[in-house]
């Protein structure tokens, strides 16, 4: 029978020993109690609890925000169960990953507007010897924040009063802007002597 620790880890076995066997003679007996315990091998990988992180985080979050935290298991005991983690080294150098937790953190600040995937590798090895190890892709989606300001600049040939200046910013809300949050509308009138530019 080959023994199997991660099946069973021990095994009660009850030894009886009986003399004047194939005698006239009354026959008697004694009995003792055995533990087994199956030591452990390094004979699996850590095994993680998916293959594919999908994740996200925001645009412009300072270094060291927490994206994810990506663990894996091991089925075997003691150094052999103890798992560490890294990042494949092309991965470097936009996240860190704490080798003993497996938190994931940014270690750059993203940008929506530039890149909205970024690919990331992770490897989980035990402590064995011989060391096994298995792997899993992180793919973290860049969430876009509203970060770029919208400004409308509008010229004038006359002065404007203040009642001309809620007209326009209220207009110019609900036309050109119907979808967008209008950040900053600039009138520029050409009337006064020099250029006044008016911020509402």
């Amino acid at each position: 029978m080959v023994l199997d620790r991660e099946l069973h880890s021990s095994y009660q076995l009850l030894i009886t020993c009986t003399d004047a066997v194939g005698t006239n003679l009354t026959s008697l007996t004694g009995s003792a109690g055995l533990s087994v315990f199956v030591d452990d091998i390094n004979d699996h990988a850590p095994v993680f609890r998916s293959r594919v992180y999908l994740v996200h985080v925001a645009e412009n979050q300072p270094i060291g925000t927490s994206v994810a935290v990506i663990e894996a298991v091991d089925r075997d005991d003691g150094h052999n169960a103890d798992v560490r983690y890294r990042l494949l080294t092309k991965s470097g150098g936009d996240f860190r990953l704490d080798m003993r937790s497996g938190l994931l953190t940014t270690n750059r600040n993203f940008d929506r507007e530039r890149e909205e995937v970024i690919n990331v590798t992770v490897v989980a090895m035990d402590l064995g010897n011989p060391s096994l190890s298995s792997t899993a892709d992180v793919i973290v989606s860049i969430l876009d924040v509203d970060d770029e300001v919208n400004l409308l600049l509008i010229t004038f040939d006359a002065p404007l009063t203040e009642k001309d200046k809620q007209l326009l910013w209220s207009g110019a809300k609900r036309s050109i802007f119907s979808n967008t949050a209008l950040d900053q509308c600039i009138a520029v009138s050409r009337f006064l002597q020099p250029v006044q530019y008016f911020r509402f």
